[in-house]
């Protein structure tokens, strides 16, 4: 759904007009959390098996960062923006443990990606098969 549709939908309730830009601000927020692209990153890591999600937490942490589908998807979203917007390297899978730093956060990686693609072939027959005909 685009910003525009978004806005003018009855089941968000905006008020027109809008005040100023700290009030589109706030509805672009609130947008962005709900159809944004890192949101539906992470409703594509939820919907992977219990096994691959528990594979995904075992093998990449983030220090200082509560293990979670949520929080690991969003690493690896942010990671790919990273490579995608400003060709920022990505060197984490090896498939060997890795060290590295994101930011100021400690990464320890053990993914590969053959193991990724893995993650992505089981998250793309999910998606496709719970779609209605």
């Amino acid at each position: 759904m685009d910003f525009y549709s978004f806005l003018v939908r009855r089941k968000t309730n905006v008020k027109f007009p809008i005040n100023d830009k700290k009030e589109l601000e706030l509805w672009y927020r609130k947008y962005k959390h709900e159809f944004g692209s890192i949101h539906q990153s992470v409703k594509f890591f939820k919907a992977l098996s219990a096994q691959k999600k528990a594979d995904l937490i075992k093998n990449l942490e983030v220090k200082n960062i509560n293990p979670t589908i949520d929080n690991l998807s969003k690493y690896l979203y942010n990671l790919r923006s990273k490579f995608v917007h400003e060709a920022e390297l990505v060197v984490n899978m090896s498939g060997r443990t890795t060290l590295s730093r994101c930011g100021k956060k400690v990464v320890i990686c053990k993914l590969s990606l053959r193991k990724l693609m893995d993650f992505f072939e089981e998250g793309l027959i999910t998606f496709f098969t719970s779609q209605k005909a």
